[in-house]
């Protein structure tokens, strides 16, 4: 594709999608802010096939301009990966200038670019006047053969299935689809009830209580098993898979074992991280970044909680052993080296926190501490909202499920029959009700995405439901807001227009885990 020379895409980064706007060009040309130029897309048509742009499709999009001087106007649409940032070329740091796939007022264009996450800007120029207006689209490119959308792992009487649903709503999961039965339609079901899903790098995990399986993310066809992924096969207990830092980290009958997925490893994990540990499933998604790292922040590949010491202990890059963090200082409201007890629940939430519920001596308690691009100085809680009291929190002593997400400050728990949310930033002191089961079903999974999907990140929440008298299970997809927890019709007025919130489908077995890489 041809490079446009002009256009300097780090100015255009902040681009809210959805909103048209305008920007001062640093480059050849003296444009001014204005908003003369006003784009829009309502009514636009073909804005759904968005959802899924597939190499060797025309993708054809038109959008909305609205200008006293029409006839003066000049177009072209350009690309750039999502995950945009600055390169090294020789002994400069540059940013990377941007594809041009046309430079008509309608896009015709033919998928060629590499299967990845893209944002598409489209561009209209007055030359004469100077002025120039823009509107921002996002979208993926998967890899031939390969489906995206919410991989549900679903027990069908005593053995597993793969399940496969998307939805407009969710932007990366492939617009709307379903595919019940997914693996088993293609290659029989999975011996064994269902443990757990999740990712590596290029493939899918699916865990139940007799194997486990390492799957091809196209077509999900078996690539290694329980024994395979192993140079020495350990005792068969899965616990928990994370996919981050350019690692796969396994916790398996409470040790750690690390895959390094930029080195040559025969697809093998390595024996167990050595150490007197006993790690619970917990695993971390953020633990540390290069794009505003804080100078001397702790930089570790992984963090766990071990159960043995009551402890969150790092794993840094490359190491043989599980590590320890710096002495609590004595004023620490919370200390990490010593939780005082294993939490209900870890998971990750706000940026990069960590929201642990605790039962203390039959009181529930929300403990939030920070790993995540910060210095180790002895105090790795928040400040005053380390400690959060749940007394007013329906439920919570009666819990089963968890979920939240990187771009929520809330989180989501579920008993057996409802599902609520709480948020401590918002000043809540009781739950908020998201769904109470109707007569004879009851809750069986909630999940949200832990990253990724902006800017629906953290704003989609899907409860699974199951009726043991007629054998269905019901899947529950809700717009939510991230800071409060609420329900919220927000992003789908705007992607998913033909849905209710919440949408509601059925169909699928008894779901107990979902993933989305």
């Amino acid at each position: 594709m041809k490079k446009i020379s002009a256009i300097p895409v780090v100015v255009v980064l902040a681009v809210v999608l959805g909103l048209s706007s305008c920007y001062k060009d640093e480059g050849n040309y003296e444009y001014i802010e204005v908003s003369d130029i006003v784009i829009d897309t309502i009514g636009m048509a073909n804005r759904l096939d968005l959802m899924s742009v597939e190499l060797g499709k025309t993708l054809k999009l038109k959008p909305n301009v609205t200008y006293p001087d029409i006839n003066n106007l000049e177009y072209f649409w350009v690309i750039y990966p999502y995950n945009y940032g600055p390169v090294q070329q020789g002994n400069s740091i540059v940013y990377p200038q941007a594809d041009t796939i046309s430079r008509s007022h309608e896009l015709n264009w033919i998928v060629d670019a590499l299967p990845g996450a893209y944002s598409m800007q489209f561009v209209a120029t007055d030359p004469q006047n100077k002025l120039r207006s823009f509107y921002q689209f996002y979208f993926s490119i998967p890899n031939p053969g390969v489906r995206s959308g919410l991989y549900i792992l679903s027990e069908f009487d005593g053995d597993t299935d793969v399940e496969l649903y998307g939805s407009a709503r969710g932007l990366i999961l492939g617009g709307d689809h379903l595919s019940l039965k997914h693996y088993s339609n293609m290659h029989g079901l999975i011996p064994g009830k269902p443990r757990f899903i999740s990712f590596g790098r290029d493939y899918y995990y699916v865990f139940t209580e007799q194997t486990g399986l390492r799957l091809n993310v196209n077509g999900l066809q078996t690539m290694d098993n329980f024994q395979d992924m192993f140079y020495n096969v350990p005792e068969y207990n899965p616990q928990g898979i994370m996919f981050t830092n350019n690692c796969e980290f396994f916790v398996n009958n409470g040790k750690l074992h690390v895959m390094y997925t930029n080195l040559a490893n025969d697809r093998k994990f390595s024996a167990a991280v050595a150490g007197n540990y006993q790690a619970a499933s917990f695993l971390a998604k953020n633990t540390r970044t290069s794009w505003g790292a804080v100078p001397d922040a702790i930089g570790a590949d992984q963090v766990i909680f071990d159960v043995s010491r009551n402890a969150f202990r790092p794993y840094f890059p490359m190491a043989s052993s599980v590590s320890e963090f710096k002495p609590t200082v004595p004023d620490a409201i919370l200390d990490v080296n010593n939780m005082g007890r294993k939490p209900v629940a870890s998971m990750e939430a706000n940026g990069g926190q960590v929201f642990n519920i605790m039962n203390i001596d039959g009181h529930f308690f929300l403990h939030v501490i920070r790993f995540f691009n910060v210095v180790d100085n002895g105090d790795l809680s928040v400040g005053g909202n380390s400690i959060v009291s749940l007394a007013g929190c329906e439920g919570i002593q009666q819990a089963k499920y968890f979920t939240s997400s990187l771009a929520s400050s809330s989180f989501f728990y579920a008993t057996d029959n409802a599902v609520h949310s709480f948020s401590y930033t918002s000043g809540q002191t009781s739950q908020e009700t998201i769904y109470r089961c109707e007569p004879g079903e009851e809750v069986t999974a909630i999940f949200q995405m832990i990253s990724g999907g902006f800017p629906t990140q953290g704003c989609i929440l899907w409860i699974a439901t199951w009726n043991p008298l007629t054998k269905e299970g019901t899947l529950r997809e809700y717009e939510v807001d991230p800071a409060s927890g609420k329900i919220r019709t927000h992003w789908t007025n705007s992607f998913a227009p033909h849905l209710p919130n919440p949408s509601v489908t059925t169909g699928f077995g008894k779901i107990v885990g979902m993933t989305i890489k």
